[in-house]
């Protein structure tokens, strides 16, 4: 998480203009199955 009070820098990290990767980090209670692993890599 980024926090920040410059307007131009968030837009520039958010926009979707800019193409600016990301990475996402989840955790899940109990077991996941087979169906919902094999699209745990997939592009958002």
């Amino acid at each position: 998480m980024i926090l920040t009070n410059d307007g131009e820098f968030a837009n520039f990290m958010t926009h979707p203009r800019y193409d600016m990767p990301k990475k996402y980090r989840v955790s899940v209670d109990g077991k996941l199955t087979r169906a919902i692993s094999s699209h745990r890599n997939r592009e958002l």
